[in-house]
C-alpha cells in the first residue's frame, strides 16, 4: 500500500544523491543524476522506504511530482527538471503598468500551481 501511495501521491521529502540514514516508512525521494551508496546505478528513480528497504519508481516522460524541500513541482521529460523563475519586468524607456500587473499575476498563479517555489 505504501507504494500505491507515493506512486499515487507523488510528493517527495527532496532531491538527493545518498539515501538518508533513518528513513521512515513511506517517505519518498528523488534521486538525483550522481547517487552513491545503496542508490548507485539508480538515477533520477523515486525511492521509497518501505518495512527496511528500497523501492523504485522508474520516470517516464510526462511525470511530475512535488519536491517538498524545494517547495515546487519537478517535471521529467528525459531528465527531471524544475521550472525556473522568470524575473519580473523592470527598467525601460516605457513602462507598460498592466503587463507587468499581468506578468506578476500568472508568476503568482504559478507558484500557487507549485511550478514555482513559493518565496520563504
Amino acid at each position: 500500500m505504501a507504494l500505491i501511495d507515493c506512486a499515487t501521491q507523488m510528493v517527495v521529502e527532496a532531491a538527493i544523491n545518498v539515501p538518508p540514514a533513518e528513513p521512515i516508512d513511506g517517505q519518498c525521494f528523488l534521486i538525483t543524476a550522481s547517487p552513491d551508496g545503496e542508490w548507485a546505478g539508480k538515477a533520477d528513480r523515486i525511492a521509497i522506504w518501505i518495512s527496511g528497504g528500497w523501492h523504485y519508481v522508474v520516470p517516464f516522460d510526462g511525470m511530475a511530482i512535488f519536491d517538498r524541500s524545494a517547495n515546487s513541482s519537478v517535471f521529467y521529460n528525459s531528465n527531471w527538471a524544475y521550472a525556473l523563475l522568470p524575473a519580473l519586468p523592470f527598467g525601460g524607456n516605457t513602462i507598460d503598468a498592466e503587463a507587468r500587473e499581468a506578468i506578476a499575476g500568472l508568476i503568482q498563479a504559478l507558484r500557487i500551481a507549485g511550478v514555482f517555489p513559493n518565496p520563504e
